[in-house]
């Protein structure tokens, strides 16, 4: 199940004062069947979820939302109703304060990007003193560029594959 939303049931729980006991009871499941759900290790089936929802007068289709998003119909994303949000707030703001939004977010974008970027190098490059070697490489004697080249050679001869 997801995370978010397994917090945010035992959260509903605790939030209403009530032990797993008190829940199983109300709404006639096993206690071990409540405490997998919370645990992560079973998913409720859609009238359990449901039920537990009403019964922690939690919003299911808030909590769907912000667990999973809202497809978006031509975007490569999902939005979340906490994105929603974020946006009605956008829409409240006058033209300074859209502006200050519009140059935080530019610069973090540019600086996450950056981030990403320099992340992806760090992977993909290696110092050519780092890289593997054959397995076989002799380090008990001086290796020859000859006895490099020969080991190359066999290395790159695919003809056995083919």
């Amino acid at each position: 199940m997801n995370s978010y939303l397994i917090g945010k049931l035992k959260e509903g729980r605790l939030n209403k004062g009530l032990k797993q006991s008190d829940v199983t009871r109300l709404i006639g499941i096993k206690n071990t069947t409540l405490s997998n759900y919370e645990n992560g290790n079973t998913e409720p089936d859609m009238d359990t979820f449901l039920k537990l929802c009403r019964l922690y007068d939690l919003n299911y289709s808030e909590l769907l939302g912000d667990a999973y998003g809202y497809k978006v119909p031509g975007c490569s994303f999902d939005i979340r109703s906490s994105d929603i949000k974020m946006i009605s707030k956008y829409h409240r703001l006058d033209d300074h304060g859209k502006e200050m939004v519009n140059i935080v977010l530019e610069k973090e974008y540019e600086r996450s990007v950056a981030l990403a970027d320099q992340k992806a190098d760090n992977i993909i490059k290696m110092d050519s003193h780092i890289q593997p070697k054959a397995a076989h490489a002799r380090t008990d004697i001086e290796v020859t560029e000859e006895m490099n080249q020969h080991d190359d050679d066999i290395m790159s001869d695919d003809s056995e594959w083919e």
